[in-house]
């Protein structure tokens, strides 16, 4: 295989040609593309977008999905998607994907025209349970996953959380905030957070900023406001009631702010805040950057126990249902050492499990 001779500046030996296929969920995949980059390996970024008869979303209507199936087997909308994209008709040596809702065999078939031994790695930093992602590992030389239950399918698939970026400003600063959270609300978090606050206000010096929807229902699925409207009256009332008290409480907010705000607030905090999705067993980029920094964490996620990371003096587990936090907990003030696993997951060592084989 031809390689690129890597620069002195960046240390790497040999350099790859990347073809990148990935979703930039709040930004995470920009960190990834650069730091591919600041190794020295040339990268062509190609956003990771469904196709709008997309059929693997898991809570959605079977007999529409399985219409939306039909329709692509028989008219080959994948396929055509890609003969569409002439950028990919020349030499890697990688498939980089994060998600792969996009992928298809095809695309794999045409850079095996080129490369037939190119490798290939993939990236899951969401659930099985909502969205068929374990479809394509198949295809793929190595498999990741963040949820440590979708590791467990297979043991081609390995458990992989967030990477973290060090910080500039990682030397010991004086704590602004006893415990803080930012994030958007799903999944019951604003009444988590809600029951916390009330457990603390007035005691604890705070920061809880969560972003909700700027309308009781989301904008985008009017079939779903029009039917509950018109048939379930009263389950709309109490939607609306929930949302009018949402907007009394002090920490909701409606903009998010910058991934270098969120760091700093961290960096900031004696204690992190963490909820999970119900429906996840991996853990949040939040949780990730704070054990990075050596920050105590307080969580409702149970699968943590089960984590290479977890350590009971600096993660402290809570019932999402009934969430009672140890104040003398929060308060101590404590910075815990970066565990040799964590190290690990910083975004350049991260990396290597995706381009070294």
């Amino acid at each position: 295989m031809d390689n690129f001779n890597g620069s002195k500046e960046t240390g790497v030996v040999f350099c790859m040609k990347i073809l990148f296929l990935a979703n930039d969920y709040m930004g995470l995949a920009m960190p990834i593309l650069k730091e591919m980059q600041r190794q020295g390996h040339e990268v062509l970024y190609i956003p990771d977008n469904n196709l709008s008869t997309d059929c693997y979303l898991k809570n959605s209507n079977r007999f529409f999905q399985t219409l939306r199936n039909i329709y692509n087997i028989l008219f080959r909308v994948y396929q055509r998607y890609w003969k569409k994209n002439t950028n990919i008709n020349c030499y890697y040596d990688l498939l980089f994907c994060i998600q792969g809702v996009s992928f298809h065999p095809y695309l794999l078939r045409i850079l095996k025209k080129y490369n037939p031994n190119i490798k290939t790695s993939l990236y899951i930093w969401d659930s099985n349970k909502y969205y068929d992602y374990i479809r394509n590992a198949k295809y793929f030389d190595k498999v990741f996953t963040f949820d440590i239950e979708d590791s467990k399918c297979t043991p081609k698939i390995k458990f992989l959380p967030f990477y973290w970026i060090p910080n500039e400003n990682d030397e010991c600063t004086n704590n602004k905030y006893d415990i803080s959270i930012v994030g958007s609300d799903h999944d019951g978090r604003t009444e988590i957070v809600e029951k916390v606050y009330k457990q603390i206000d007035n005691k604890l010096k705070c920061y809880f900023r969560i972003v909700a929807n700027r309308f009781p229902f989301q904008v985008s699925n009017r079939g779903k406001l029009i039917f509950t409207l018109l048939f379930r009256y009263n389950q709309f009332l109490e939607i609306v009631e929930k949302y009018k008290h949402k907007l009394t409480l002090p920490f909701i907010a409606f903009d998010y702010i910058q991934m270098e705000q969120v760091n700093s607030i961290i960096q900031n905090s004696n204690c992190i805040l963490d909820t999970d999705r119900e429906c996840q067993t991996g853990t949040t980029p939040r949780l990730i950057w704070a054990l990075a920094m050596g920050k105590k964490i307080i969580s409702t996620n149970t699968h943590l126990v089960e984590m290479p990371f977890y350590d009971e003096k600096q993660i402290q587990i809570i019932d999402r249902n009934n969430p009672i936090v140890d104040i003398d907990f929060i308060q101590k003030e404590e910075l815990f050492k970066t565990s040799a696993y964590v190290i690990c997951l910083r975004i350049d060592n991260w990396i290597k499990n995706f381009i070294e084989f």
